[in-house]
């Protein structure tokens, strides 16, 4: 035999040895074991078995699960979508009671003033309309910054809301102009 075949086989004599060693300690440890919890070894050996495939399913439970938990996503912020030169005025409309059955989170809206329904007049129509997030009882609209004193006037007179499709196009406000009464010119006949 050559010498690196002679270091090969003591080298595997020596592992033999040590497992010999490893294997009599394994076995005054289990006949320790057996009398300390009074069971016999082929029970300990269960219970060794049971609790190995135990942490093994523990072990692949958590390494299949995300490593971290997920956290609460942070509330939205209304202010978050005002565009540049726009605000959003809180509205208390008239006719409360059927906005707040019939509209959705948000909507386009046309929007009257008057206290009673013969005079009242139209002041904005297809007007962004949207509930409060935090109290859905609250409605604003969102409006150019120069329409705000018409809208709060108009707040303190007595504001309606008519619901419209939401894909109406752009806000229009109605000239005072126009909103006043026209003359009209009655022609009648010579007789």
């Amino acid at each position: 035999m050559d010498q690196h075949s002679q270091s090969a086989l003591s080298q595997l004599h020596e592992n033999l040895q040590n497992l010999a060693s490893r294997n009599q300690l394994l076995k005054r440890l289990e006949k320790r074991l057996s009398e300390l919890f009074r069971i016999t070894p082929q029970e300990l050996r269960y219970v060794g078995l049971a609790l190995l495939l135990a942490s093994m399913v523990l072990v692949i439970l958590r390494w299949t699960s995300s490593p971290e938990t997920p956290r609460e996503a942070p509330p939205i912020e209304v202010s978050t979508f005002i565009p540049k030169d726009h605000v959003l005025i809180p509205i208390v409309p008239k006719n409360f009671e059927t906005l707040d059955s019939i509209l959705g989170p948000f909507g386009r809206a046309d929007l009257y003033v008057g206290r009673n329904q013969p005079s009242r007049q139209a002041l904005a129509r297809n007007v962004k309309i949207l509930r409060a997030p935090k109290n859905p009882s609250v409605f604003a609209v969102l409006v150019h910054q120069d329409r705000s004193p018409e809208i709060l006037e108009a707040n303190e007179k007595g504001l309606y809301v008519v619901v419209k499709n939401k894909s109406a196009d752009g806000t229009h406000f109605e000239d005072k102009a126009s909103a006043k009464k026209k003359s009209r010119i009655i022609y009648t006949e010579n007789l």
